[in-house]
């Protein structure tokens, strides 16, 4: 049996471009990314990602940017035509992405995690996660926020200095975090 999953979706551009990417998992991955001028009709893409996983899309000051399995991350100014980046990450998966004041954020496994104020040229930074999974990261009210395994939150008013907060969540997983 196939079970599709969709990871992250992602609008914007002067296109006015809807971008969803995930997977179908059959004993393999298979990534799929989809385009939509509408949400209602979708375009497949060709993403840049060979046969690894896609995690996570987000849209920020013109461009997409795509990561996801192996340290994969691509980007487009249009949603249609993808460059590969050097993430910074290796060989370990980008979780999520995201884009806020002007600096996209990459978060991932082993508490990697990267920034880059143009989407192309990334660096690492200390997550306060140690080695530990960075799940989800966003966003909002000047503030970015990263969450994970073993219930660990981390926060940045700049995206480069993390601080650890309590989450509640004891050594539970936090499996997303968003702002609205």
């Amino acid at each position: 049996m196939l079970l599709g999953i969709l990871n992250a979706q992602a609008a914007g551009g002067a296109t006015g471009l809807y971008v969803a990417v995930g997977g179908f998992f059959d004993g393999s991955s298979n990534p799929k990314m989809t385009t939509s001028p509408d949400g209602t009709s979708w375009t497949t893409q060709t993403s840049g990602f060979g046969s690894a996983e896609i995690f996570s899309v987000t849209f920020g000051d013109g461009l997409y940017v795509a990561a996801g399995e192996s340290g994969n991350l691509t980007t487009s100014p249009d949603g249609i035509t993808w460059t590969s980046r050097t993430s910074g990450f290796g060989t370990n998966g980008i979780r999520d992405v995201t884009f806020g004041n002007g600096l996209y954020v990459a978060a991932g496994e082993s508490g990697n995690l990267t920034t880059s104020p143009d989407g192309t040229t990334w660096t690492t930074r200390t997550s306060g996660f140690g080695t530990t999974a960075i799940t989800s990261v966003t966003f909002g009210n000047g503030l970015y926020v990263a969450a994970g395994n073993s219930g660990i939150i981390t926060t940045s008013p700049d995206g480069i200095t993390w601080t650890s907060r309590t989450s509640g969540f004891g050594t539970t997983t936090i499996s997303g975090v968003t702002f609205g």
